[in-house]
């Protein structure tokens, strides 16, 4: 039964996924929503978070700028079952590792790759950054705090 259930998620994870799959390369997008950022520096960012999700490398740059990160974690994580992967908590550990960037810190359900990217860009300027609530679409709320009252991007609680 269990190899039953593993296989009916799978098959659910590569059908949600499918749609990003048979996208073309998305550099240019990259590249026309950040002029200043150089080739190497969008695959990069796009290898982290390839990465977070145990993407294939070749798949990186199928993703827009424009990508909610949680319409691609609900893809890859297709049922409460599967809540217990670890991809968000990687990308915000590498985020952090790799750019300063303290993304729980302001973490909203609708942040876009994009918008992940230019705080990182920012990042080396200004040490640790945040997501400007500009960026997120979010109003005024209180540190810590998320949507539902989670304080994890995944909407698991930590405790």
């Amino acid at each position: 039964m269990a190899v039953a259930f593993s296989a009916l998620v799978m098959l659910k994870r590569r059908r949600n996924l499918r749609e990003y799959w048979l996208r073309r390369c998305l550099g240019a997008e990259w590249k026309r929503q950040f002029p200043d950022a150089s080739s190497e520096e969008i695959r990069r960012f796009l290898a982290l978070f390839a990465d977070a999700f145990l993407f294939r490398s070749r798949q990186r740059l199928k993703f827009s700028p424009s990508d909610r990160v949680m319409d691609i974690y609900h893809a890859v994580c297709p049922g409460p079952l599967m809540a217990v992967s670890m991809e968000l908590e990687t990308l915000v550990g590498s985020l952090r590792e790799e750019y300063g960037v303290d993304l729980l810190a302001s973490w909203k359900e609708d942040v876009t790759l994009g918008d992940i990217f230019r705080l990182a860009r920012d990042a080396g300027a200004r040490g640790c950054a945040t997501i400007p609530r500009s960026l997120t679409h979010g109003g005024p709320r209180s540190p810590g705090s998320r949507e539902g009252g989670s304080p994890h991007p995944s909407g698991r609680s930590t405790s």
